[in-house]
């Protein structure tokens, strides 16, 4: 999958996923998997090297009935944040393999 902005969104695995945050956020991304609806969760991320926020990621949940559809992932406007400093951009996904 790639996404115009932040190139190729990478797939992996849900160990390689959580590993890419805090161990202190484990137990609410994997939340997000179980919540009903879920697809997928999609890292978001700074790409901004001038920005302070450099490197910020955020899990963000995908599918039916969420605010962001798979369709979405690879769409120019998808992003986070409000302002070009701080928008996220997906460079990761990790699909719900009990969706």
């Amino acid at each position: 999958m790639i996404h115009p902005v932040s190139g190729k969104i990478r797939e992996v695995d849900r160990n390689e996923f959580l590993s890419l945050f805090s161990p202190a956020v484990t137990d609410k991304i994997n939340e997000l998997f179980e919540k009903e609806g879920v697809e997928a969760v999609v890292c978001m991320e700074n790409l901004d090297m001038t920005s302070s926020l450099f490197g910020d990621r955020t899990a963000l949940a995908v599918g039916p009935g969420r605010t962001f559809q798979m369709s979405t992932i690879g769409d120019a406007a998808f992003r986070i944040g409000e302002s070009p400093s701080t928008f996220q951009y997906p460079t990761f996904l990790c699909r719900n393999v009990d969706s």
